[in-house]
């Protein structure tokens, strides 16, 4: 597949691109708290996260992400953006949501129930290119069957079209270098899906020296977590691996991740298709002393809500 982002547009379709975009950003002006913006100068980097990796031992990636969805539940890190979420896929009319790169299961237990709460039952499936199935099935039980999984590994980039009609992304896409990324967006439009990106992370020296103390918040709150693994308590507090390897990755998260300006970037080199879609790209403030939620939403213009 050829990303979207190895083919230049013309530069009127960049140009109107850029100009939805900014306006978007523009309709919502959210100001950044100070300290937690994008560090100005400070270029992507994109270093390698171990737990991503083919070679990583299942049970590192699986001990990996299982913190991550325990920090993101706990601390309820996406629920700021519920409410725009929900008017997107209320705009696209879906009833079912594919979930990319789900990792451990992500925040949607509450997101989902936030779905509930606005009158509009949808159907989301985790996927994940090394699904985590064990943790998926905890997240389908506790949605009373709400979540479906797959658990067969489905590539973010090459989403197989009948895959729902809006697709999710949860502190995942800087995984993916520009062209690849832009071959995500390039897929969804492709199939005529809805598609939001959401970075809780953020390139920023603050974000940087902050995750120092993430080896510290895993030996906290390893004893928290369930299911209760032995391998999870000696590979924590005996061999410290778990919480280097969570520090370093989580690092290396923040060194990779977009900002709003490279995802307008990404939009407005888009080849075919993203004329026929609205972009809304911006930060969603978070709650007092955390960074805001970085995030890219786009939506078909000539799809009308299911009555």
């Amino acid at each position: 597949m050829q990303g979207a982002g190895d083919v230049c547009a013309g530069d009127t379709r960049r140009a109107e691109s850029t100009y939805r975009c900014q306006t978007a950003l523009l309709r919502d002006p959210e100001p950044v708290p100070r300290g937690l913006a994008y560090t100005p100068g400070m270029a992507r980097i994109h270093l390698i996260e171990i737990h991503e990796q083919s070679w990583c031992p299942a049970f590192l990636r699986d001990g990996t992400t299982e913190y991550l969805e325990f920090v993101i539940r706990k601390g309820r890190f996406y629920q700021p953006v519920a409410e725009r979420l929900i008017a997107a896929v209320r705009r696209v009319g879906a009833r079912r949501i594919t979930d990319l790169c789900s990792g451990s299961g992500g925040p949607w237990v509450s997101l989902h129930q936030a779905f509930a709460d606005a009158g509009i039952p949808v159907e989301v499936t985790l996927t994940d290119l090394y699904p985590n199935v064990a943790a998926f099935e905890r997240v389908q039980s506790e949605t009373g069957l709400a979540v479906e999984l797959r658990n067969d590994p489905v590539d973010a980039t090459r989403v197989p079209a009948d895959m729902g009609e809006f697709r999710t992304l949860f502190s995942s896409f800087h995984h993916f270098q520009p062209a690849a990324a832009s071959a995500i967006l390039a897929s969804a439009v492709k199939a005529g899906a809805g598609i939001a990106v959401f970075e809780a992370s953020k390139r920023s020296l603050g974000m940087l020296i902050g995750s120092l103390l993430v080896p510290l918040m895993v030996l906290v709150a390893t004893p928290f977590m369930r299911p209760f693994r032995v391998w999870r308590l000696l590979l924590t507090y005996l061999i410290p691996i778990l919480p280097l390897l969570i520090w370093f990755d989580g690092a290396v998260s923040c060194l990779r991740t977009y900002s709003p300006d490279e995802l307008r970037d990404l939009v407005a080199e888009m080849d075919a298709g993203a004329d026929d879609y609205e972009w809304d790209i911006g930060e969603i403030p978070a709650s007092v002393g955390r960074s805001p939620i970085t995030y890219l939403i786009g939506t078909p213009r000539t799809q009308e809500p299911s009555t």
